[in-house]
């Protein structure tokens, strides 16, 4: 699922901050990285899926 979804939205940057990853995908795309889950906000809503 992540890796279709990266192919999707091309480019990623990540910011390392301590424990948690920020990775901004595109305007209004935020994905949070903490503690072995990634949670993405997409338009408004949120799907979470773990890290192998």
């Amino acid at each position: 699922m992540l890796q279709q979804y990266l192919e999707l939205v091309g480019s990623v940057v990540v910011l390392d901050v301590v424990d948690v990853v920020a990775v901004v995908l595109l305007p209004g795309f935020l994905v949070l990285e903490a503690v072995g889950q990634l949670v993405f906000f997409v338009e408004g809503e949120v799907v979470e899926a773990v890290l192998p």
